[in-house]
Formats: C-alpha cells, structure tokens, sequence
C-alpha cells in the first residue's frame, strides 16, 4: 500500500505542461536499473538496486522517472 506522501506526490501538475492526466507504466530496456555507489560487487552482479516506474503526460507527452525497490 502506498503512504499518503507517496500518493500525493504522484497527484502532483507535469512540471512540463502543468496537466495532469497520466499513464502510468515501466521502462523497459536493457539496463537501466539504478544501483547506488555503496552497493557492494556482489549487489551489482545479480542487479541489486530500483526498478524504473514512470508515467507519461497525456497532454504534452514528458515521460516521468521514478525508483522503487525491488
């Protein structure tokens, strides 16, 4: 379940265009994970670190990034 900060932030106006009608999906490509510095050798082999969510402006088309854990 999502805290209530998490879901107000995701309500918040595309900083592009200011709308604020959503498609919410991931990003799939080889690679793109965020792995911190910290994360030791053996984290980064079996790609510990966040998945990409993100979610796209229906008006203006910006695409959004946002990590979470997996």
């Amino acid at each position: 379940m999502i805290s209530e900060e998490t879901r107000k932030r995701n309500e918040l106006p595309c900083p592009t265009c200011g709308g604020r009608s959503y498609s919410w999906g991931i990003l799939r490509a080889q690679g793109i994970n965020f792995i911190p510095d910290e994360a030791s050798l053996l984290q980064k082999a079996f790609r510990f670190g966040s998945s990409l969510r993100a979610r796209r402006c229906l008006d203006c088309g910006n695409i959004q990034m946002f990590a979470r854990s997996v």
